[in-house]
């Protein structure tokens, strides 16, 4: 387990939150997601912390601004036939 830092751990409080996504499982996947070899040896990323931005990054757009998953009836009003 990787040590996160505070502002790490509050959005994925936040995450689990709004999405009702245990947090453990946010931590999860945020640790798999930065643990990834790829993200590691990207020389985009300059230090840990950009590392770090990038993860929760994904994973609030992952969890948080994707659509709803409900299903929803929807009845058309006044539509008769084509």
């Amino acid at each position: 387990m990787i040590e996160l830092p505070s502002h790490i751990e509050e959005r994925i409080a936040a995450i689990s939150a709004r999405t009702g996504i245990s947090e453990g499982d946010i931590t999860k996947d945020y640790e798999e997601l930065f643990s990834d070899p790829n993200i590691q040896s990207d020389e985009q990323f300059s230090s840990d912390e950009d590392r770090h931005t990038y993860a929760i990054g994904v994973l609030w757009t992952r969890f948080v601004l994707r659509p709803p998953v409900q299903e929803y009836d929807i009845i058309p009003a006044g539509y008769s036939s084509v």
